[in-house]
């Protein structure tokens, strides 16, 4: 049940920007999404891929496809900035200036 809150936070986030076109300059909707983003990202790597463990502090598994941990650290580093940057292309440019400073959108918008 709350893997299928993963999809409807992100439908519902998604679906209510695209009907209220001026909802998007709005940092309570660009908050929204934001944080539906991470909970995708956090499901995806505790609950999904079952990474980390939590036995009396955080560690990363020990049972493991493949025996390189860095291997998972670049794929949730990759899955992260995939989510990200696509959160970020949804975002409009005028929303976008609180969120980030001058400096980050001219180096960030050749990508985007």
């Amino acid at each position: 049940l709350a893997n299928a809150l993963k999809y409807a936070v992100a439908l519902t986030v998604g679906s209510y920007g695209a009907a209220r076109s001026g909802i998007h300059d709005s940092p309570l909707w660009v908050a929204c999404f934001a944080l539906a983003t991470l909970y995708q990202f956090l499901w995806d790597v505790l609950m999904d891929w079952g990474l980390l463990c939590f036995d009396g502090g955080v560690a990363m598994r020990r049972q493991r496809v493949f025996p390189y941990k860095v291997l998972y650290l670049a794929a949730s580093l990759f899955n992260f900035l995939l989510r990200f940057f696509w959160t970020v292309t949804i975002i409009p440019e005028s929303s976008r200036s609180f969120l980030f400073t001058e400096r980050f959108q001219s180096d960030l918008s050749p990508y985007l």
